[in-house]
């Protein structure tokens, strides 16, 4: 690592990774200015841009800089909000020092007036190419300073960026993306929730008018962080546009005393010039390399859509015994399982199976589980408390409430105050009680609600409550290093690369439905690799859209994900019995590719998807094709940059509909939810 004292001329800063270059330049002992970031082989040359002289400006002209600040002309969002009680807000941070290694630079910067610290670091990561972008800003001021907000990522846009591609959503209708134009003036999106929400405002797509999923210039933004958010694209009056990314501070959350460091989540970029796909391998790439052992994902039955809070001792072995049946690996024990909890208006933290349904415990259910050769899994909630509880009774003061306000319940319940040390100690204990007393192999971590009330008497604790559960997942993790969990918020609530450190998968969405998972799972894994989403098949007909889907297109659609179900197997006909199977089997065959393998989705008309994934070195690839559509749809196979169809051979594998013989460059879907799926290997090497 080299350092370096702020320079008087101009200084250049180039990091690289994973084909990633980003281009800086500093003027003087200015924040730097962003030159450039994407393709190692597209990076300028090192010439120093002009800084525009425009009327009615300031006399000192001040670049458009990674880190902009109020009070020297930048009228725009600056990165930093804050006071001291009095005096100016504004800042005057300028470089110290830089820290530069081949992925990584630190510029060390100081506002002498104010005394406060701030380090602007950027890292691109070497196997994925993505730039992890963080601040952090330290109070050396005997005063305390009252922070109001500071920007994890403030990034200068290049000029080809003209829409921007934003997620929204509800409850089980998540992963929607909108087409938004940039326009003079400021596009925002905050979560105020205490968790990302339904509508994952913490990703961002910025693109170019072309843009497509093989084709076109992309910039992609995610920050890594489970509680709440705020996402910032402004536009000036001469076209120059801004991303800004951060955490969302709520009024007074946060003072700094002397010596107080206040650190940022990290914002991750990727850049593309080869459409969607450069951006969703990239990402892919990076979350596959943030975990250091291979998780193995059996097949999952997981009881909730089946059979809801109707479960004992006995339903629940014989939902084992044809779980197996159907070659599910894992069993997954949901809601209804602890003491008293018959609906969800009761006992939501006396995590203790209920004596009436499971007389023995679980320890049965367990060893039926094993005994037919699956591992077993449990539902759990443990943030939560349900006002009708024994752990409400004993301790309210636990709930997070501030004085004179009413409790506020949803979905009958309030949660848990996590930073008091004795509801972590509880909730350790508990968990680890029902880890050490029983072969769990998986928790499926649930949180229901947002985070209403955010406050005590205090202040607010949204801030705190998202680190004080990342420390309980970590403690958990450390302790129980070989249970995997997943993160799930009422499905999709809950999704970020933050509490990916601390759990194994998230589900995407309550909602099953096929139709509707083809765009959540296809948006979703815009970030996510396929092996991160729990991808289910749901029941028949579907509670939530009355559509009574074929088990084949079911399963088609959940087969490139962490394939499971989500049913009452007893339900089965034989007919849709002996489908389960058959892609259960052909999970099992394909599993390592599906979860190891290179992502593209082909460009294809509304309601059709054609989706390859190739191993790494080409050899072998699955082509799935889907229609949602009710007319007969024609898909048109684009492979280019994608494999060599003339040196591979087609094997269909699987088809809903009687198909044509060999694999075209049209292929032609029957009206009503459709697809087929094909092995391709190839069989040349030449």
């Amino acid at each position: 690592m080299t350092k370096q004292a702020a320079p008087c001329e101009p200084q250049w800063y180039e990091i690289n990774g994973g084909g990633t270059s980003c281009l800086l330049v500093q003027r003087g002992n200015n924040i730097p200015e962003l030159l450039f970031l994407g393709p190692d082989d597209e990076c300028p040359d090192r010439i120093l841009p002009d800084l525009p002289v425009r009327p009615a400006s300031p006399d000192i002209i001040v670049p458009f800089s990674i880190f902009p600040q109020h009070g020297q002309g930048f009228s725009e969002e600056p990165a930093l909000a804050g006071t001291f009680g009095k005096g100016p807000w504004e800042t005057a941070f300028t470089v110290v020092e830089a820290e530069k290694t081949k992925n990584t630079i630190v510029f060390h910067c100081r506002d002498t007036t104010k005394k406060l610290t701030l380090d602007l670091s950027l890292s691109v990561c070497p196997e994925s190419g993505i730039l992890e972008v963080r601040t952090s800003l330290q109070n050396d001021n005997t005063i305390p300073f009252s922070l109001q907000r500071l920007a994890s990522l403030c990034l200068p846009l290049p000029s080809w960026v003209n829409e921007a591609l934003l997620f929204n959503g509800k409850w089980a209708d998540e992963g929607h993306l909108e087409k938004i134009p940039l326009f003079c003036g400021k596009i925002e999106r905050t979560s105020r929730q205490g968790r990302p929400g339904f509508d994952w405002p913490q990703f961002a797509l910025l693109t170019d008018k072309c843009t497509t999923h093989q084709n076109g210039k992309v910039l992609a933004a995610h920050l890594g962080w489970s509680g709440n958010h705020q996402l910032i694209i402004e536009q000036n009056n001469h076209d120059e546009s801004q991303l800004q990314v951060g955490e969302w501070l709520a009024p007074g959350e946060v003072s700094l005393k002397e010596g107080e460091t206040f650190h940022t989540p990290s914002t991750y970029i990727a850049v593309s010039h080869n459409g969607l796909n450069g951006i969703r391998q990239r990402f892919h790439k990076f979350v596959r390399s943030g975990k250091t052992t291979a998780v193995h994902r059996p097949i999952h039955l997981n009881t909730w859509e089946g059979v809801y809070f109707d479960v004992d001792e006995q339903s629940v072995i014989e939902l084992t015994q044809q779980a197996a049946e159907l070659g599910v690996e894992r069993f997954i024990l949901d809601d209804g399982w602890f003491i008293g909890r018959a609906d969800d208006t009761s006992s939501l933290g006396d995590w203790k199976p209920d004596p009436q349904r499971f007389p023995d415990g679980l320890k049965p259910i367990i060893e039926s589980v094993h005994n037919v050769g699956m591992t077993f899994g449990l539902w759990v909630e443990p943030e939560m408390v349900n006002p009708e509880s024994e752990l409400f009774k004993r301790y309210p003061e636990w709930v997070i409430q501030a004085s004179g306000f009413a409790n506020t319940t949803g979905r009958n319940q309030l949660v848990l105050d996590l930073t008091k040390e004795e509801v972590q100690k509880y909730i350790l204990k508990t968990i680890s009680t029902l880890l050490s007393r029983n072969k769990i192999d998986y928790l499926k971590w649930d949180y229901n609600r947002a985070l209403y009330p955010g406050s005590n008497d205090e202040g607010p604790l949204y801030r705190e409550q998202a680190l004080a559960l990342y420390d309980i997942l970590e403690a958990l993790k450390k302790q129980y290093p070989e249970v995997s969990i997943e993160s799930c918020s009422s499905g999709g609530g809950r999704i970020d690369f933050g509490i990916l450190k601390y759990t194994d998968r998230v589900w995407p969405s309550d909602n099953t439905d096929a139709i509707e998972r083809v765009r959540i799972q296809c948006n979703l894994g815009l970030f996510l690799p396929p092996e991160i989403m729990g991808c289910h098949a749901g029941p028949a007909p579907y509670e939530m859209t009355g559509r009574n889907l074929p088990m084949d297109f079911r399963c088609l659609v959940a087969l490139f994900g962490h394939f499971g179900a989500e049913l009452d197997p007893r339900k089965l006909s034989a007919a849709d019995a002996d489908t389960f199977r058959h892609f259960a089997a052909l999970y099992k065959e394909h599993r390592e590719l599906i979860h190891s393998g290179i992502v593209w989705i082909l460009d294809t008309p509304e309601e059709t998807e054609a989706q390859i994934i190739t191993s790494p070195n080409g050899d072998r690839a699955l082509l799935r094709l889907l229609s949602t559509s009710e007319t007969e749809m024609t898909v048109p196979i684009k492979v280019a940059g994608v494999i060599d169809p003339e040196n591979m051979n087609a094997n269909l594998l699987y088809s809903t509909h009687t198909p044509d013989p060999v694999l075209s460059k049209n292929i032609s879907l029957p009206p009503g939810p459709s697809g087929q799926l094909f092995l391709l290997e190839r069989t040349s090497h030449d």
